[in-house]
């Protein structure tokens, strides 16, 4: 693999280094020392400058806060972001999705082998989940029934699972009723609808998983989330519980 070449550099500074570092390596400043900056190092390690040159712990080198790099063992997506990797000092163009990890955007691709960094200013996000709890008594009959209508959660996110967990234990002969959860007017799960019936109901604090989320599982801060049950199936005549959504937020790493 091609070593990255700095092509140019601004914003230059010195510092000593607590680790070995490769010119082009991003860096930031962990504990009492300059290391290679990485997504999902624990804690992670935002990206403040790139390193200028190679050098080993205890090395004195130089550093940019902007800086346009060539690497030609790379194929990037010409004015595609790009992130700080998960692989120590690195980028990617693929935002990490560890529930830990930081996502910094820290400059753009100019061709397939030559990007920009800019690391002044680049504030790291990291994603943090959020369980949303929804009370709902099972609907009888078998007619179509909303339990959630025109929610917008005021943040962009993904939703990454979502559960029926028991309260109060249904009955109904041969009970079965479909959910389904949509953002906007897409469904969440796509066509991997579960039904929900009498077993997955026998006993208080039974957990039901109600199908896969797929990629139409992202929404944006102004998206509506919505809640249903479809006609059909064969009526509960009790039993109640609560839908358990999960839901990934990204956020400001403050």
């Amino acid at each position: 693999m091609a070593d990255p070449t700095i092509l140019q550099g601004q914003g230059q500074v010195d510092l000593t280094l607590g680790a070995a570092v490769a010119a082009g390596d991003l860096l930031g400043y962990s504990g009492a020392a300059w290391v290679k900056a990485d997504a999902d190092a624990s804690p992670p390690i935002p990206a403040q400058l790139i390193a200028a040159a190679g050098g080993a712990s205890g090395d004195r080198i130089g550093a940019f806060k902007r800086a346009v790099v060539d690497n030609q063992s790379l194929a990037l997506t010409v004015n595609g972001s790009i992130y700080l990797s998960t692989v120590a000092g690195g980028i990617t163009q693929v935002a990490p999705s560890a529930a830990n990890a930081l996502n910094q955007v820290v400059g753009k691709a100019i061709s397939a082998t030559r990007y920009e960094v800019d690391v002044m200013g680049a504030q790291p996000s990291r994603y943090v989940h959020t369980e949303l709890t929804l009370p709902l008594v099972i609907p009888g009959g078998t007619g179509a029934a909303d339990v959630l209508t025109g929610v917008t959660p005021g943040f962009r996110g993904r939703v990454e699972a979502w559960q029926f967990v028991t309260t109060v234990v249904g009955t109904g002969a041969g009970a079965t009723r479909t959910p389904q959860l949509k953002v906007g007017a897409v469904l969440v799960t796509g066509t991997d609808q579960t039904a929900l019936v009498l077993a997955d109901t026998a006993a208080v604090g039974q957990v039901k998983g109600l199908g896969a989320p797929t990629g139409a599982n992202d929404f944006g801060a102004t998206d509506t989330l919505t809640a249903q049950f479809l006609a059909g199936g064969t009526a509960f005549t009790a039993g109640q519980g609560y839908f358990l959504i999960r839901v990934r937020e990204e956020v400001l790493d403050t």
